[in-house]
Order: C-alpha cells, then structure tokens, then sequence
C-alpha cells in the first residue's frame, strides 16, 4: 500500500519556516457546522446566506470556518479575530504578516494552501467520469498540453486533464487574475504528479519562470494542486480534523 502523503495535524505543530508550503484538505462535516458558523464574520454570513441551495450554504460555511481555524494556528489568533482584506483584483490578504493563503472547495472536499513570503493559489476540483476532455483541453490548454492529453486515452487522459486544470487554476488563482488571464498563455506538466514544476510562458510579456507548481492526490475523487510564486524547499499536507476543535 502506497504510503499516504497527508498527516494528521492540529495547530501544535504548524510552524511556518522560510521556503515551506504547507497544503490542509477538510472534507464537509454538518456535525461541525454550528461551530464552523459561529467564527464567521458577519459579511461571510451574509454571503453565504446569498446561495439559493442549503447545500451550497452550509459548504461555504464549513470551509470558511475552516480556512479560519487553519489560520488561528499560524497567527496565534482566535478565529474569530482575523480579519480579512481584499487587494485590487478581489483577492482576500490578511495584514501586518507575511503569510500568504489561498482557499479552494468543490463539493465535499476543502483545500486551503498557506506559505510565507510568497504568493499562492490552490485549486480542487471533483473528478466527474462523463465529461468531454479533449473539447475543453482544446479550448483552454496550450498546444503542448493538449497534444500530452491527447497521446492518453481512458482513466490516464481523465487524470492527466485534472491535473493540467487544477495545476493551470492554481496558477491563475495566485495571480488574482482568474481565468481572464488565459489558460494558455502557460504550459503546465500533466505527468509531474506530487513534484515541483516549473511553468513555462506562452507569451514573451508573461514572466513566470520563478513560479512553480505542484499536482497532489487528494483521494480517487478529487484533484488538486497549488503555485506558488518562488521556490520552495518542501511542501506538506495536513487533514484537518474537526475533531480537535
């Protein structure tokens, strides 16, 4: 049996050192939601209350509960205290600290990265059986890509797709840019399974030769990956469990 890259963790042994990236996957508890509720900021309530599907509520409240237990290690803070700014292009920050986060959930599962000093986006996504790759990957992956995906067939050129996405999501996401920016102006490694990557441009305006990025399997459900836009020297992966709350 493969040996499982993810470590139970609370906030006694969360320190943050130079070049770390530190990566948490929460999966939705409804026994945790009061709890997950009453950290919440007024504006977050709010939002949440905004979605029409119950569902969808109680997962933005469990994973922005989350997100802000997962920060309470790091900044030796309450929840309930941290307060979130939002720079230009509506990426949220948090002042007077070098610690960088990111936030990402697709149906049951949460994935949150955190790194200092460096700017990171995260992505997960929920790996759907029926679903037209090759359409989408022509759409929005570089050449390169695409011909990599298009050299697989089955349950390879399904995974090779999710890591290409989340990997290409996570990049974006650091950005703050969203997919404005253009999936394709940068090429990705389908193949670079839970091992740095380094990006390269499309386009001679992009500079981002100093950002790597990284695929990890989550479970048989759900891909994900993170970017971050340095170096760095290792990357762990937590569970959070609602159980030490």
């Amino acid at each position: 049996m493969t040996k499982s890259i993810w470590k139970n963790a609370d906030k006694k042994i969360t320190r943050l050192q130079q070049g770390d990236v530190h990566v948490w996957r929460a999966f939705f508890d409804n026994h945790h939601l009061i709890k997950m509720q009453a950290v919440l900021s007024q504006a977050e309530k709010t939002r949440g209350q905004q979605f029409v599907f119950a569902s969808h509520q109680d997962r933005f409240i469990f994973s922005h509960g989350v997100l802000r237990y997962v920060l309470s290690y790091y900044l030796s803070m309450k929840p309930t205290e941290i307060v979130f700014l939002q720079g230009e292009k509506g990426k949220p920050f948090l002042s007077n600290t070098s610690l960088q986060f990111n936030l990402s959930h697709a149906e049951d599962c949460v994935f949150i990265g955190v790194a200092n000093e460096a700017e990171i986006g995260v992505d997960v996504e929920h790996i759907a059986p029926q679903k037209d790759y090759l359409a989408l990957a022509r759409r929005f992956f570089s050449p390169a890509e695409y011909a990599q995906l298009f050299a697989l067939s089955g349950a390879m050129q399904r995974l090779a797709f999710y890591r290409i996405w989340t990997m290409k999501e996570a990049v974006v996401k650091a950005l703050g840019d969203g997919l404005s920016f253009g999936l394709d102006r940068f090429v990705v490694d389908a193949l670079a399974d839970n091992k740095q990557s380094a990006l390269r441009s499309m386009a001679a305006c992009d500079d981002v030769s100093q950002w790597w990025v990284q695929s990890l399997s989550v479970n048989e459900s759900y891909a994900a990956a993170f970017a971050v836009t340095q170096s760095f020297a290792r990357a762990t992966c937590f569970d959070f469990n609602c159980s030490n709350l």
